[in-house]
Order: structure tokens, then C-alpha cells, then sequence
């Protein structure tokens, strides 16, 4: 199999190569999180589904807002 074909299939199981080939068992890459990404995911997690809604509204509304002011 050529490397092109690797890479379909691959893209198409949302795998790394590496997983393919029994390099890894993580189907993907962990995320690069620094320190202070770790504690805020931490810290979202331990939230109750009413945090974790206005969270993610307040994310919503700053990534609108920047969005925004980008366009001007």
C-alpha cells in the first residue's frame, strides 16, 4: 500500500499513521495543553451542567465578539 492510500485511510477513520501501524494505541495525538489549559479543562470539568452551559455561553459570545472586531 502507498503512502497516499495510508493517508486516505487514515483521514478517513480519523486516525494517525501511527495507530495504522501499531505504533501507538491512541488513535490520535493527545492535545498539546500547557499547565494552565490543563487546569481550566479541570476546572470545566468538575463543573455541574448549569456551569458548564454558561461557560460555554460566555465562550460563544467572546469568540463573536472577537470575531467582530476583527471585521472592522
Amino acid at each position: 500500500m502507498n503512502y497516499e492510500t495510508m493517508v486516505a485511510l487514515a483521514d478517513y477513520f480519523d486516525v494517525s499513521l501511527d495507530y495504522l501501524f501499531g505504533r501507538s494505541a491512541l488513535p490520535r495525538p493527545p492535545l498539546d495543553l500547557t499547565p494552565a489549559d490543563h487546569q481550566l479543562l479541570q476546572k470545566y470539568r468538575a463543573l455541574d451542567p448549569r456551569g458548564r452551559r454558561t461557560v460555554r455561553a460566555v465562550l460563544e459570545f467572546e469568540t463573536r465578539l472577537m470575531e467582530q472586531n476583527e471585521k472592522d
